[in-house]
C-alpha cells in the first residue's frame, strides 16, 4: 500500500517536472524571438538615427531657422534612451523633418537628401515591420505568462511581462514637442 502511495506521488512530481521543463523550453522560444528582434530594432533604430542626422547639413545649409528644430538629433545618442524611447523621439524628430519639407519644397530638389530620405522611408518599413514581429511574440509570450503552468514558471525563472511599442498618433507628437 506504502508503496502504491508512493508511486503516485512520484508520478505526479514527474508530471510537475515535465510541465515545468515543457513551459521553461516555450517561454524560452518565444524569448529569443524577441532578444533577436529587439537586436534588429535597435539596428534599424541607429540607422534611422543616422540618417536622420545626415539630412540636418542639408537643412542648416538651405534653411537655417528651421534647423534648430531638428536640434535634439545631435545629443539624442547621449541620452542613453531605450530602444522604446528612441522610437517613440525619433518618430517625433521624423515628424518635424516631414512638416519642414512640406514648408519648404526647394528641399525637395536636393538630389542627396531625397536619397537620404528614399532610405529613411524603406528603413522605416523595416522598423515597422520588426516591431510588429516584436509586438507579437511579446503579445503571445505576456498571454502565456498569465495562464498555467507559465504563470509559476515565470515566477520560478524570474521572469518579466515584455513591452509593446505602441504606435502613435501624430497629435502626440505635437504634445511630445512641448
Amino acid at each position: 500500500m506504502i508503496f502504491v502511495v508512493i508511486s503516485v506521488i512520484l508520478f505526479f512530481l514527474l508530471l510537475l517536472i515535465l510541465f515545468f521543463i515543457h513551459s521553461r523550453n516555450q517561454l524560452k522560444d518565444i524569448l529569443q524571438k524577441i532578444a533577436a528582434s529587439e537586436h534588429e530594432i535597435e539596428e534599424l533604430l541607429d540607422k534611422k538615427l543616422d540618417l536622420l542626422e545626415r539630412t540636418v547639413p542639408f537643412i542648416e545649409k538651405n534653411q537655417k531657422e528651421e534647423a534648430s528644430r531638428l536640434e535634439k538629433l545631435h545629443t539624442i545618442k547621449e541620452e542613453k534612451l531605450n530602444n522604446f524611447e528612441l522610437f517613440r523621439y525619433l518618430n517625433v524628430l521624423a515628424h518635424e523633418l516631414k512638416l519642414i519639407l512640406a514648408d519648404h519644397s526647394e528641399l525637395e530638389n536636393i538630389k542627396q537628401l531625397k536619397t537620404i530620405l528614399e532610405f529613411e522611408i524603406e528603413t522605416e518599413g523595416q522598423l515597422l515591420g520588426m516591431i510588429e514581429y516584436y509586438n507579437h511574440n511579446a503579445r503571445e509570450y505576456n498571454e502565456l505568462c498569465q495562464q498555467f503552468p507559465h504563470n509559476i514558471t515565470k515566477s520560478l525563472c524570474h521572469y518579466s511581462s515584455k513591452e509593446i511599442y505602441k504606435k502613435e498618433k501624430l497629435e502626440d507628437f505635437e504634445i511630445l514637442k512641448k
